[in-house]
């Protein structure tokens, strides 16, 4: 997997992941309600888009997700694209 310059995936209070590429805020915003969490956006600057930073941030964030073994929904339409595109996540689907 590419990196595209994550080089701290963090989770933050703020019910969302962030990663930080040259020098801008890349957002997966999500809520859990039991050991199901909700993926509800994914936002990439503007003068970042069509770089594939949006599919190595959500890939990195399946990655956390099934570390914790929790069920996915796919409330964003980006995160449901990528997940068509790979089906090895339909796994964690809840």
């Amino acid at each position: 997997m590419k990196n595209n310059g994550f080089y701290n995936l963090r989770q933050q209070r703020k019910k969302r992941f962030e990663a930080t590429v040259q020098k801008q805020t890349v957002i997966v915003d999500y809520k859990i309600e039991g050991n199901t969490i909700y993926l509800t956006r994914v936002k990439v600057p503007t003068e970042l888009e069509g770089q594939g930073i949006g599919s190595s941030m959500v890939e990195q964030v399946l990655q956390k997700i099934e570390a914790k073994d929790l069920k996915l929904v796919p409330v964003c339409p980006f995160v449901k694209y990528y997940i068509d595109k790979k089906p090895k996540w339909n796994k964690l689907l809840g």
